[in-house]
This record gives C-alpha cells, sequence and structure tokens, in this order.
C-alpha cells in the first residue's frame, strides 16, 4: 500500500473542514415572513445609519460600488450577504481556499459560505437583539470592507 503523506492528509481534511464549515445557509435567510418587530427594528437601524439603501418587502440592499448587499431578518436574527464570486469565475483551488481562511481571519463578524448554486459569498448573521445602532454600523461596513479586501486579495485565483 502506498504511502500517503500527511501533508496531503492535512491537506484534504482542512478542505473538507473548511467546505463543511461554509456551507451552511444562516436559518433565518430562510424565513418566509418575518415579525413585524424585526422589520421594524432593521427598518429603524438603517434610518439612523449614514448608509444609503433600498427597501424591499423585508429586504434592503445597500448599493455599493460594484455589488448589491443584501439585508434581511428573520427569527430574531439580522442577515447580510454578498457574492463575492459565482461559482464558474473562482478558482478554488487549495491556494484559494487557504487565502479565505486568511481573509476569514482578519474577519470579526462576516464568514465566507459557499451557497447552493455555488457562488462563493460572504454572509454576516447576528442575533437581533445585541444590535444597537453602533453595533449595526460595525457590522454592514464590515461587510462591505471584507467584500472590497476579498475581492483584491483572491484576484488572482479569478476566471477571466
Amino acid at each position: 500500500m502506498p504511502k500517503i503523506r500527511l501533508s496531503v492528509l492535512g491537506s484534504i481534511f482542512a478542505l473538507g473542514l473548511f467546505i463543511w464549515c461554509v456551507a451552511s445557509v444562516p436559518a433565518a435567510a430562510q424565513t418566509a415572513t418575518p415579525p413585524k418587530a424585526d422589520i421594524d427594528k432593521v427598518e429603524r437601524l438603517f434610518k439612523g445609519s449614514s448608509v444609503k439603501y433600498l427597501r424591499g418587502d423585508g429586504v434592503w440592499i445597500v448599493k455599493g460600488e460594484n455589488d448589491d448587499f443584501i439585508f434581511s431578518t428573520g427569527e430574531g436574527t439580522l442577515v447580510g450577504f454578498v457574492t463575492v464570486a459565482p461559482k464558474d469565475k473562482i478558482k478554488l483551488s487549495m491556494e484559494a481556499l487557504t487565502e479565505i481562511l486568511k481573509i476569514q481571519d482578519e474577519a470579526d463578524s462576516v464568514r465566507f459560505a459557499i451557497g447552493e448554486n455555488g457562488n462563493l459569498r460572504l454572509v454576516l448573521d447576528e442575533r437581533l437583539r445585541l444590535v444597537d445602532q453602533k453595533e449595526f454600523d460595525f457590522l454592514v461596513n464590515q461587510l462591505i470592507a471584507v467584500s472590497d479586501l476579498a475581492k483584491k486579495r483572491l484576484q488572482p485565483y479569478f476566471v477571466k
């Protein structure tokens, strides 16, 4: 039986663990109709912030330079996400996944996820009862900043 180097096994384990950790979709994003109190709180937080946004039915959109940052609520959770790269526009090699983990380590409140459609995205989910205006502003700005950072640092792995 051929010997498998420990570094190869470690890499396979790390890749599997990474995919398992980031593939989850926040339960709040799947809620059909958020409670009115949650919607009202998020609306107050957006009105109290300096970000410009568009409002839909239980959804808030912050227009970035190149991206739409989507926010919603449900089951007492504030959820935000942005697509970093569609699945056909990024090569998720071991080097790319390592860089994603490094970026993740630098971020406080956002995490990478791979959606059911295979797109790489950034997600934030925070218990709404813990979010005051200062925390809300921090969360929104961090999602935007980490998205910009990720797109710069992952540029070598984007498919043209």
